[in-house]
């Protein structure tokens, strides 16, 4: 912008307070901010949430998404709705923000949605302004969207986190990933097996919370939180965590327990240690599935299991030794700190169960299920305050 739009004048460049240098109107005495327009562009599903449709416009044989530019006194979403119900004949029936891009050839900030309509005719398009409209599945609007274009940079971006508009009910649905250690996995402490789902936590608790919820098993047998072993680096929690994440997403809800494997006697980690390896899980979490799914999800922290004394006698004896006792018992307190500076949900599970007297270290398929009833009375109450925050 090169003249004030109030007055005419050419305008010149000064230093605005924590602005930089920002045109200026000496006439006016004002700072003009660079003026640029808003458009909205749509990845519109159909009702099934499987296809997408792509239009061509102007003469030009190049697929590219539904758009428009936003009217003065609209919203971005008003402008939304109206743009398709202009152009497709159709009625949006929910939407979602994706991704907004600012679009140097035509000075304008692009605002990308992705929305699903109420049917799948095409027969009210307006051919005025679309020349042609077509359904494709997600695989092949990729392959047949303009390449090198900002509406599939958009498309791509929105597939890169999730590959279907899901349905009312699932969306509704909570998906609850449970990443934790050997005590998640299912270890028996009896015979060195793994419990059958319906007698280990995880399963447990997808009986009691029923079809609301989705519970995700991601439990690794010597999974630490932040330690990597020299043997086997692939079972370090953070290592992992953002490949388990991008699995599963969206996940409303993640539960961390871990920090038990932590303890063993070659890592030489003190508690403190072990809760801010915990700590930076949660805030990996938060950070990383802001950007992948467009909000950050909940997570409980839980702090382990204490160990069970006697535990160097136990068939474990070569990896815990009785000082690794001590640590665990004091891990509680500082997992509650660390789930407040980071605004996580807390439990402590040695209130709730306690390591066996077989191995000292597993849970017994009793203490599973103390363990995913008090898990689920807590989903209860996160799930429960937080719709109390949307209203």
């Amino acid at each position: 912008m090169s003249y004030c739009t109030e007055c005419g004048r050419e305008l010149v460049l000064k230093n605005l307070e924590n602005e930089g240098m920002v045109p200026y109107c000496e006439r006016c005495g004002q700072f003009r901010f660079p003026m640029f327009n808003t458009a909205i562009s749509a990845i519109v599903y159909a009702p099934d949430g499987k296809h997408i449709i792509l239009i061509q416009q102007y003469g030009r044989k190049q697929n590219i998404l539904v758009a428009g530019y936003v009217s003065r006194g609209e919203s971005t979403e008003e402008t939304l709705v109206r743009e398709i119900r202009e152009e497709l004949g159709l009625e949006v029936t929910d939407y979602t923000f994706n991704a907004s891009s600012f679009f140097e050839r035509s000075n304008t900030l692009m605002v990308n949605f992705a929305c699903r309509v109420s049917s799948d005719s095409l027969e009210g398009v307006n051919h005025e302004e679309v020349d042609l409209a077509r359904w494709y599945t997600p695989e092949e609007a990729k392959e047949n969207i303009l390449e090198n274009s900002l509406a599939k940079r958009f498309l791509l971006k929105w597939l890169d986190k999730q590959t279907f508009y899901p349905s009312g009910e699932e969306m509704k649905r909570k998906t609850i990933l449970c990443y934790g250690d050997s005590n998640t996995y299912g270890y028996s402490p009896e015979d060195g097996s793994r419990y059958p789902r319906g007698s280990r936590w995880p399963g447990i608790l997808q009986g009691l919370l029923g079809e609301d919820c989705t519970v995700v098993e991601e439990g690794c047998n010597g999974r630490t939180t932040v330690i990597v072993d020299e043997q086997e680096p692939w079972k370090c929690g953070e290592t992992s965590l953002k490949a388990c994440l991008n699995t599963h997403k969206p996940v409303d809800l993640l539960i961390i327990m871990l920090g038990t494997n932590d303890m063993k006697k070659q890592y030489y980690a003190d508690a403190a240690g072990i809760a801010a390896g915990a700590e930076k899980l949660a805030r990996i979490s938060k950070e990383f599935l802001q950007i992948k799914q467009d909000y950050p999800p909940e997570i409980l922290l839980v702090a382990p299991p204490e160990l069970r004394a006697g535990i160097s006698r136990s068939p474990f004896k070569d990896s815990f030794s009785e000082d690794a006792v001590k640590v665990s018992g004091q891990l509680a307190p500082l997992y509650e700190q660390a789930a407040q500076r980071t605004g996580c949900h807390f439990l402590n599970a040695a209130e709730i169960v306690e390591s066996s007297r077989e191995d000292h270290l597993h849970l017994t398929s009793p203490e599973h299920g103390k363990l995913a009833a008090a898990i689920a009375r807590k989903v209860q109450e996160i799930f429960g305050g937080a719709e109390k925050e949307k209203r």
